[in-house]
């Protein structure tokens, strides 16, 4: 029986228009390709800036609106170059296994509507998700893949350091089965509304002093989204959640620390932000999920519309049947 739709499905063509984040200016943007409809439209912004100031901003939006018009394509020719030249560490990783899962992830398994005893905030969640041995593993399969000279597309929009994990080819027997066999029992009980999940998109993000040391505020491209910390040694970096982005800005952030392997299950539609990492470097592995029959049904979380004639299938989609239930009680 189908249960998944690959790791893109239906996404909004407001992609190559909207919520487009620019580093310089800390903030996002929409672009229709008309500059000056753009620069009339941000006036408050750009009222005193200098004209090579605005130029430099228009060409970074611009910049970023082909890197997406690219995007789709490019992310399958990059996991075709990846699969046929990469070797990896260990490829046990490629396959999602119960050992993997933490004791008490796989406990809470047992007994899904458990997963309200691990909340934290509204609608936050808590727990732990990956053993330190995988966490360690993974990490260490990411920094060799990274001293490599394939090509790597980035993790994501906002993001400038991390491995979207689709390319290196985790999408089939690993993410597929984090979400249909770890991430939906829980979110049905969390989440029922944002049911059935039935894409992703699962990649790592890294922070350092070399690299982002921060991540302004934001909401996801997703209904449900898991993040969870690999580890390195750090300090600061804290994970702040807000209001749902329809709804109020609210003043005061709800703030958690990040540990190795605890994860945080949330909305993917509530702001939240990551602190400024003070010292180290700090891994994490996050997984948005998606269900197309919510946003059509309702509305695409970027742009708010609700007209299903927005949507296209974008990428490669391919047919998934759920593997072989994990075996919680018995590692093998």
């Amino acid at each position: 029986m189908l249960q998944s739709r690959g790791h893109i499905g239906l996404d909004c063509p407001c992609f190559l228009q909207s919520n487009i984040f620019i580093h310089s200016a800390k903030q996002h943007f929409s672009f229709n390709g008309d500059v000056q409809s753009f620069i009339d439209q941000n006036q408050k912004l750009l009222g005193d800036w200098p004209t090579d100031r605005v130029d430099s901003l228009v060409a970074e939006v611009q910049a970023e609106v082909a890197r997406r018009t690219a995007e789709s394509a490019l992310e399958i020719t990059r996991q075709q170059q990846i699969e046929a030249e990469y070797t990896p560490l260990y490829p046990e990783l490629w396959t999602l296994r119960a050992e993997f899962l933490h004791p008490e992830l796989r406990a809470l398994l047992q007994d899904p509507d458990k997963v309200k005893q691990t909340a934290v905030g509204i609608h936050i969640y808590r727990f732990p998700v990956f053993t330190a041995e995988f966490c360690v593993k993974l990490m260490d399969e990411l920094r060799n893949f990274n001293a490599t000279t394939l090509p790597k597309g980035r993790p994501n929009s906002m993001n400038r350091s991390g491995i979207n994990l689709n390319e290196l080819g985790f999408s089939k027997s690993f993410t597929d089965q984090l979400m249909l066999q770890v991430v939906a029992p829980l979110a049905q009980v969390a989440f029922p509304q944002y049911m059935p999940l039935d894409s992703h998109k699962c990649f790592s993000i890294e922070y350092s002093q070399a690299g982002d040391v921060q991540l302004s505020r934001h909401f996801d491209n997703a209904e449900v989204t898991l993040n969870v910390s690999l580890g390195r040694q750090f300090e600061g970096g804290n994970l702040n959640f807000y209001a749902m982005c329809d709804k109020p800005p609210t003043p005061f952030p709800q703030s958690f620390e990040h540990e190795a392997g605890i994860g945080f299950l949330h909305r993917g539609q509530q702001i939240h932000e990551a602190t400024e990492l003070e010292s180290g470097e700090r891994v994490n592995l996050v997984a948005w999920f998606k269900s197309s029959e919510w946003r059509l049904n309702n509305w695409c979380p970027m742009c708010r519309q609700n007209d299903d004639r927005r949507y296209d299938v974008m990428g490669q989609l391919y047919d998934v049947d759920k593997a072989d239930e994990l075996e919680f009680e018995t590692e093998k």
